[in-house]
């Protein structure tokens, strides 16, 4: 049998499956193997057996029922599953299997032409390791599955209500789609040191830590909510809908439009972040709700509005046209603003204190919801190449609300001396 780069840890993962009672069966499409082809082997195989598949290309369209299979590859250079016809490469329906997860090793999974449906899974769990799949991966609208996809490259992922999904280790994916079911969020993302081209949540509860995120949509309406937070990542706009929780600390965002509703009970949380874009925040009143229909469920945590410690480079928006009081967490306050900065309040319960509105400030609010907030150049050390720490001599140094330096950088570096070109008839003049 032949095996590429990937075959000393194809063999021990092997191994340790025999040893635990399953069988390994082999296949390889020039022969010398158990089978010649994929769906072969899978129809022989019983439930956690494992298949050890030769470098290849198998054309042909694999239908899995009921067994909990792990098929490793030798790298996904190397093996490949195309779909030529009418279905999918890989179909995977797990109900009645014993419970263990359904592992795909060192594959790619591809489909012809690449916009459809390319795999398919329900009913169980599935692993997704060292993989590239092209064209649409999705679940079959069967609840309570869990997908694992590991340093794999997709480039479509859609999923339906009552899934979880984990994205972790540098996996890519170009496009993602999350809908859920009506009333809340119904199933999970959780994502860690990723790539997503564009990711769009409809309905669904999503962690991010350190990821990259081209676009981010939060598209929740009456029925569905969205709740998104970001640790340590970067993306480049966020466009956030009516019923959308966004909660995002020390992450670097190009563009980020929040569009809520008191009725449904706002939820914008920044802290330490980097917008090099513009920040547009808007709660409306709801006589201007296109609709202005009654929700059928609120967001049952709400948490206000809170922008702290954040630098914006570009211009800076807020519009509140509805009291706050209900809401626990209502501030503005330690942040940087390099554009211009239009506030407007309509009620008291709002507190914007300790800023650098370093672009002028238009403030239409009651007098005692805006104090203590300063128009003067923040001294960044660097800002022609994106170096946004603050020199020692600024303004905004140790002028946050807590004592601590505005805006999302508390490194400094030294001041630096502006030279001012005289001739030689000025300076000995001036030391005359």
């Amino acid at each position: 049998m032949r095996w590429g780069p990937t075959g000393l840890g194809v063999v021990a993962v092997a191994v340790v499956t025999a040893m635990a009672g399953a069988s390994v069966l082999t296949v390889d499409c020039s022969g010398g193997a158990d089978y010649l082809t994929v769906q072969d082997a899978v129809d022989a195989a019983a439930d956690r057996d494992t298949l050890l598949i030769a470098p290849c290309l198998y054309a042909e369209e694999v239908l899995v029922t009921g067994k909990a299979l792990t098929l490793i590859g030798s790298g996904a250079d190397n093996t490949e599953l195309r779909s030529l016809g009418g279905a999918e490469a890989l179909e995977i329906a797990l109900s009645g299997s014993s419970g263990g997860p359904f592992q795909v090793v060192g594959m790619s999974i591809v489909r012809v032409p690449a916009n459809r449906p390319t795999l398919r899974w329900g009913g169980g769990k599935l692993v997704l390791r060292d993989c590239i799949v092209s064209g649409r991966a999705s679940t079959d609208g069967v609840t309570e599955g869990h997908a694992e996809i590991v340093e794999s490259r997709m480039t479509s992922l859609v999923v339906g209500a009552g899934n979880r999904v984990s994205v972790t280790e540098n996996s890519r994916i170009d496009y993602a789609l999350f809908v859920g079911a009506i009333y809340g969020p119904s199933h999970f993302l959780q994502s860690s040191n990723s790539v997503f081209g564009h990711l769009a949540l409809s309905g669904c509860e999503a962690s991010s830590a350190c990821d990259s995120i081209g676009t981010l949509v939060l598209s929740g309406d009456s029925d569905r909510w969205d709740r998104f937070s970001g640790d340590q990542g970067t993306i480049g706009s966020i466009q956030a809908g009516e019923c959308a929780q966004v909660w995002l600390t020390g992450s670097a965002i190009a563009d980020l439009q929040y569009l809520s509703w008191w009725e449904t009970w706002p939820s914008l949380s920044l802290s330490d972040c980097l917008v090099t874009g513009d920040l547009t925040v808007s709660i409306p009143s709801w006589s201007s709700h296109p609709s202005a229909v009654s929700f059928g469920r609120r967001d049952t945590d709400p948490i206000g509005i809170e922008i702290e410690h954040c630098t914006v480079i570009g211009e800076f928006g807020l519009e509140v046209g509805v009291p706050l009081n209900l809401f626990p967490r209502r501030h503005v306050r330690g942040n940087i603003v390099q554009g211009s900065t239009v506030i407007d309040l309509a009620y008291h319960y709002a507190v914007i204190s300790h800023n650098d509105f370093a672009g002028g400030a238009s403030v239409a609010a009651p007098g005692d919801s805006v104090y203590a907030n300063i128009e003067a150049d923040p001294l960044f050390c660097g800002a022609s190449s994106e170096d946004f720490r603050l020199q020692e001599c600024s303004p905004c140094v140790g002028s946050a609300h807590d004592g601590s330096n505005m805006g999302r950088y508390q490194e400094t570096c030294e001041c630096l001396t502006t030279l001012q070109a005289m001739s030689w008839g000025a300076v000995k003049a001036r030391f005359r």
